[in-house]
């Protein structure tokens, strides 16, 4: 039998799964969005292509899933200060840092990606 689906309720993804969804990959999406919530949606929006096996998208989405900042900037003090992204840099020296030239990189190198301020790692 061939089934369509005409209305997604609440569904943040109904433009990927269009009229015929797979409905592994719309559960696994269901379950998905109901654990992680938004940040899961913005992933999902901004990774989903389809070729890659839904059982894989909950490892991709942690793999790749770099939290919420309400910046770039705020994103790049995060990875220079917690994540030691510049290594090991001195108190006294970190004054120095202009995080808002390191925030402009990183938005143009192509490594992060930025969705409703959830960032994700793009290698």
């Amino acid at each position: 039998e061939d089934y369509a689906v005409h209305a997604y309720d609440d569904c943040p993804a109904q433009d990927k799964f269009g009229g015929a969804p797979d409905f592994d990959e719309l559960y696994m999406y269901h379950t998905l969005y109901s654990k992680y919530g938004e940040s899961f949606a913005a992933w999902f929006d901004l990774c989903y292509s389809g070729g890659c096996d839904c059982d894989e998208w909950e490892d991709k989405y942690n793999d790749e899933n770099m939290g919420e900042w309400e910046s770039w900037e705020d994103f790049a003090k995060y990875l220079i200060d917690d994540c030691g992204a510049l290594g090991e840099i001195p108190d006294h020296l970190k004054n120095y840092i202009d995080y808002s030239a390191f925030a402009h990189n990183l938005q143009c190198n192509g490594y992060y990606t930025e969705q409703d301020g959830y960032f994700f790692r793009n290698y």
